[in-house]
């Protein structure tokens, strides 16, 4: 995709089209993960109408804010919810793996920003994709806005 976004860059201005016909594939590929994704994410009707009601409250009010708050009520009404029962299988992930991940997570989220400051361009470049890419989990589209506010450079 790197060198196909070169290549579209140094042909010049005639990419108008293609950057289309990529829009129209995107919206394709999301629209076919998303029932997909349903399907495996939400398996009952229980977590149906969770999904369904967190979808609804970011709809009416739209802001940072309410997404972070939906994460937190849909975590503890998980947590409430649709605990493990006693008798099942442990899981097969070590668990201190995931605190060794969460760990490694935070600190680059912390201490990129710092070494963006005294490292080159291509340390702020990691640090800012970094910080775009820690806003979503898996959710690519979402990010677009963000990713080409960090790396876009205003005309001269």
């Amino acid at each position: 995709m790197t060198v196909f976004g070169l290549g579209l860059a140094a042909r010049g201005g005639g990419a108008a089209g293609w950057i289309t016909g990529l829009k129209v594939a995107a919206v394709a590929f999301v629209a076919h993960a998303v029932p997909a994704m349903w399907r495996a994410m939400c398996p009952d009707v229980t977590r149906s109408l969770l999904a369904l009601a967190a979808a609804g409250a970011l709809l009416v009010m739209p802001h940072a804010g309410m997404q972070v708050s939906v994460i937190a009520v849909g975590g503890a009404l998980g947590w409430a919810l649709f605990r493990r029962p006693a008798d099942a299988p442990p899981s097969a992930a070590l668990p201190r793996s995931g605190l060794g991940w969460l760990m490694l997570f935070v600190g680059l989220l912390a201490l990129l920003p710092l070494a963006a400051r005294t490292g080159g361009d291509w340390l702020a470049s990691a640090d800012r994709f970094y910080r775009a890419g820690a806003l979503v989990f898996g959710g690519g589209m979402s990010c677009s806005p963000c990713s080409s506010a960090s790396s876009s450079r205003p005309a001269a």
